[in-house]
């Protein structure tokens, strides 16, 4: 390589690394051990208003996906990056200003503009860069780098933001402002990686291109989808329900943010682990695992809910929000053509954000009528039989020899 291949190899490596430090600094979340009591104790709010503010976000997320996906694809992703993570900074900022539902809901709807932007553009953007250096089979060794870093992140971010809450209840949310604004510098330091732009198409007719070959041209690719959402979705509820449900276990609010902390190192070790686990065990056996623990979790913390140590039984949800994803994110990244990588990323986010817009408040409104322990048993069962469900017809899906093209040119 002559001494400009050399600059952009070095470069494209440094997006790598980078994207392991933007990562954890946009998941370094101050405020996230703590947010339910601050929204419930310090706003007034309902268990069932938490569910719907997040619930909100998670609908305006959906509805941004495809779209900002759209856009990272054709202006390209470190600009898509750096737009998302300044607004993530005012949704932030707003926070700390908050006083009742309504700021809430407009800190939310900012943050979800924010998170729509870089979700999928960030890893899109460690696949290509990877790509430009002939290195993508690395990718899943490097996103399980990236999710170790962020859950490590999370929860360093709790155990500090928990300690803060205790000082004053909105000073999580000034660091976490403070961090973001940091993060845009992080960003401002990645290249745009070379990769394939496919053929020029107007806007219309490449979103619906990109819309029929999500619906009918990749099968694997859809049972991934479905996969990611059943593994995803049950954790992601309980990240809401631990704080309340640690708080009537007599936890005290002082130990929230270690127990959070605790419960996100163990998400980095396995999300690290991940990798490692498939070379050894295969895909499909560690998710298959991955389902069995959430089977663990629930059935744990419905039996157990209100013993003060029934919150280990989530360790076995940490270990399926860390282990399933470099697996599932690795081969996703395969069966998608590089012209419209982050658009399709995010119609898989877009799921997941929609989902969640359904379950979500469902199970917040459940758990405000009925109390937690039945909730979790007859939610966690759903839960399980979706996630075998799922991991079955994936593991039923033809494998295909390279990503197919979205269009023809």
């Amino acid at each position: 390589m002559d001494s400009l291949d050399d600059l952009t190899a070095k470069r494209l490596q440094r997006n790598a690394v980078l994207s392991c430090v933007s990562q954890a600094v946009y998941m370094a979340l101050f405020p996230i051990a703590t947010l339910s009591l601050f929204l419930t104790h310090d706003l007034g709010l309902t268990l069932a208003d938490v569910f719907v503010l997040q619930a909100t976000f998670g609908l305006v997320i959906a509805l941004l996906e495809v779209p900002s996906g759209y856009l990272a694809d054709r202006i390209g992703y470190r600009i898509t990056m750096v737009i998302g993570t300044v607004l993530g900074a005012i949704g932030w900022c707003a926070y700390v200003v908050t006083e009742s539902f309504a700021t809430a809901m407009i800190a939310e709807m900012t943050l979800a503009v924010g998170v729509s932007l870089v979700s999928g553009t960030d890893s899109a953007m460690l696949y290509e860069s990877l790509r430009g250096l002939g290195r993508e089979r690395e990718f899943a060794t490097w996103f399980s780098r990236m999710r170790a870093s962020a859950s490590a992140a999370e929860g360093s971010a709790a155990l500090v933001g928990a300690w803060l809450y205790t000082q004053g209840a909105r000073l999580p949310f000034v660091a976490q402002a403070l961090i973001w604004l940091f993060n845009v510098v992080v960003v401002l330091a990645f290249v745009e990686p070379p990769r394939e732009r496919g053929p020029q198409l107007k806007p219309l007719e490449r979103c619906t291109m990109i819309l029929r070959f999500a619906v009918r041209g990749a099968p694997r690719l859809r049972k991934l989808f479905a996969l990611f959402l059943a593994l995803s979705l049950p954790t992601y509820v309980m990240v809401w329900v631990l704080p309340v449900y640690l708080e009537q276990a007599g936890i005290a609010e002082t130990l929230i943010g270690v127990i959070w902390a605790a419960t996100s190192y163990a998400t980095a070790f396995s999300a690290w682990l991940s990798p490692k686990l498939e070379r050894r065990f295969g895909a499909m056996p560690v998710l298959a695992a991955c389902v069995v623990a959430l089977a663990v979790g629930y059935g744990g913390m419905a039996a157990f809910t209100y013993a003060a140590w029934g919150w280990v039984f989530f360790f076995a949800l940490c270990f399926t929000r860390g282990a399933q994803n470099p697996i599932l994110h690795h081969e996703e990244q395969e069966l998608i053509p590089s012209s419209d990588r982050a658009a399709l990323l995010s119609i898989k986010s877009l799921l997941f954000r929609g989902g969640f817009v359904i379950v979500g408040p469902v199970v917040g409104h459940a758990i405000d009528a009925h109390g937690i322990r039945i909730v979790m048993a007859v939610a966690g069962g759903l839960f399980v039989i979706c996630a075998a469900l799922a991991w079955s017809a994936f593991g039923a899906a033809p494998r295909s020899a390279a990503a197919p093209n979205i269009v023809t040119p």
